[in-house]
């Protein structure tokens, strides 16, 4: 989700929490404060005439695992490990980060907003919407994900906002745009809350909203699983003595636990990169079976 609003903003600078792909004591003590204003050049795409960035997920994957590339290369060459979120921040310019109580029902994980201002939230938990002040060029992250045992969820759900930071600007800077935007999200969120943690089946796109939303999630899982380490990984994994779905069962739990994501995420990925078969799915207990 992403908010660009003119309304008056001021200035906040946060604490780092699960963004590095070292482990952390309770994040909520950690010391490093940190205000993220290093360079990233904004990347320029073609777009529709709403400012949707025409873009496929092919091309998606290929500008995550570049910029992976670019600001972690040891990753390559060394042993595997899950991306940095805090060194991807520090080079999105002028952005800032922070952890705020956004959704009792969980409805809402995160949001980035361009300029800042006074954001509406809506929560079917409230009987009114909270009006919440942002930074401009602020990423933030609910606070219930900063639990130790949401850590993957938080990974995901900032990579996702980074995201929207990164190839969304245009789109944002158009008031029409955003007006139709909020309420289709916030229709969508009410719809998703059940469902907030996991990453659905694929919905069909017909909306700028529902374009804009694929965008954020393809760029947040091909960022935090490069398809060439997941291809070392599966390398690796890989063995002609074990039955294909066992096999594929072993590749989905190495990959959630070397880079750092939920399961279901690592299976989506897989599933993508057509390396789990289409005819296969996963079950509530996170086995995949065909």
């Amino acid at each position: 989700m992403f908010y660009y609003n003119t309304i008056r903003s001021f200035h906040l600078i946060f604490s780092d929490y699960f963004l590095s792909g070292s482990q952390h004591k309770n994040p909520l003590d950690h010391p490093n404060i940190y205000s993220y204003t290093k360079n990233m050049n904004s990347p320029t795409f073609k777009l529709t005439p709403e400012g949707v960035p025409i873009l496929s997920a092919e091309q998606i994957d290929r500008f995550a695992d570049q910029l992976v590339r670019e600001i972690q290369p040891e990753l390559y060459y060394r042993q595997l490990d899950a991306v940095s979120l805090s060194l991807i921040m520090k080079r999105l310019e002028g952005w800032h980060f922070a952890g705020r109580y956004l959704s009792r029902s969980g409805g809402l994980l995160g949001l980035a907003s361009f300029q800042g201002g006074p954001l509406t939230i809506y929560d079917e938990t409230r009987t009114f919407p909270e009006l919440l002040q942002v930074p401009p060029q602020s990423i933030l992250v609910d606070r219930e994900l900063f639990k130790k045992e949401n850590e993957r969820y938080f990974r995901f759900t900032l990579a996702h906002e980074m995201g929207h930071a990164l190839l969304h600007r245009q789109f944002a800077s158009r008031e029409e745009n955003m007006r139709s935007y909020q309420q289709q999200g916030n229709q969508r969120r009410l719809e998703d809350t059940a469902e907030c943690f996991g990453i659905r089946e694929k919905r069909e796109l017909k909306t700028s909203y529902d374009w804009i939303e694929w965008q954020a999630n393809t760029f947040a899982a091909c960022l935090l699983m490069p398809k060439t380490l997941i291809r070392q990984t599966r390398n690796l994994v890989f063995s002609q003595r074990v039955p294909y779905m066992e096999f594929l069962n072993e590749l989905c739990i190495t990959v959630m636990d070397v880079f750092r994501v939920s399961h279901r995420a690592a299976y989506y990925r897989l599933k993508a990169m057509d390396i789990a078969p289409e005819n296969c799915h996963i079950l509530p207990n996170g086995v995949i079976v065909q």
